[in-house]
């Protein structure tokens, strides 16, 4: 079990993963279609989203929860 105090970074991960992963799966379907190279190019291009949206994420969701709280509070 995960200590308790990682739990936003371990949230943040998971989130960025998960995200990475359709949002790369969708676009490579859209742009190659499901050819027979689909899934090598669907890992290269989730490998590079989620390089990028892991640090994007942990940088930006405190901004976001604040911006979140005040228009929900």
């Amino acid at each position: 079990m995960i200590n308790k105090k990682y739990f936003h970074l371990v949230f943040v991960t998971a989130m960025a993963f998960f995200m990475a992963g359709v949002m790369s799966f969708a676009l490579t379907a859209i742009n190659i279609g499901f050819s027979e190279y689909f899934v090598l190019v669907w890992l290269q291009s989730f490998l590079l989203s989620f390089v990028l949206a892991l640090p994007t994420a942990l940088i930006v969701s405190p901004f976001v929860r604040h911006i979140t709280e005040k228009i929900t509070g």
